[in-house]
């Protein structure tokens, strides 16, 4: 038994027990009678019938709902799992194409290196574009992952630039930038975009 049941039938027994004993008994015509150990007990049991039977009934509902309430902290645990499961499906927006310049116009003609580009944001290829408008100079196509180790992805040669050159490339780093080497041109103007896509 509980506990608190036993708490809970001490004190009413306690009480019955007190009652008895100052009550005071019904005027009789003869000898008074005391009650017996035994019927003081019967009594008590009597009265105590009750409330045994509402705490048993109390007991019942009880063990039935922790029965009940057993199995829930694992079925929020395996509906957690579905969740994390669906959620690993559900597709990524493909983002929106950016286009962004490298060179625009007159650059050195000992070498320049264009802005850094960041390609963040669920994008897999790069295209990259590039002409000589005057004079001619090599390019070389760089990628990196922290700005600090730069690798080339693609190089070309002075004599593409005057042509123009559009080359697609898959994303091999975060970073990109475009690298001009030195050139016996006076003059070098060039034009190049870089367009990131999925």
């Amino acid at each position: 038994m509980k506990p608190y049941l036993k708490q809970i039938l001490l004190i009413a027994s306690l009480f019955l027990i007190l009652l008895f004993i100052v009550a005071k008994p019904p005027a009789r015509a003869g000898a008074a009678h005391f009650p017996t150990f035994e019927e003081v007990q019967q009594m008590i049991t009597n009265a105590l019938f009750p409330i045994q039977s509402s705490i048993q009934g109390l007991s019942n509902r009880v063990s039935n709902l922790e029965i009940t309430v057993t199995p829930i902290p694992a079925k929020v645990a395996d509906l957690q799992k579905r969740v994390s499961a669906l959620e690993t499906q559900i597709p990524q927006p493909t983002p929106t194409p950016k286009t962004f310049t490298f060179f625009n116009g007159s650059i050195n003609p000992n070498g320049q290196t264009s802005p850094v580009f960041d390609t963040q944001g669920g994008y897999s290829k790069i295209l990259v574009s590039f002409q000589c408008t005057v004079g001619s100079v090599s390019v070389d196509i760089q990628a990196s992952t922290d700005q600090n180790t730069w690798t080339s992805q693609e190089s070309w040669d002075a004599s593409y630039c005057q042509g123009g050159i559009e080359t697609q490339l898959v994303l091999a780093g975060r970073y990109y930038r475009l690298v001009t080497g030195s050139t016996t041109s006076p003059n070098v103007s060039l034009n190049a975009t870089g367009y990131i896509f999925h």
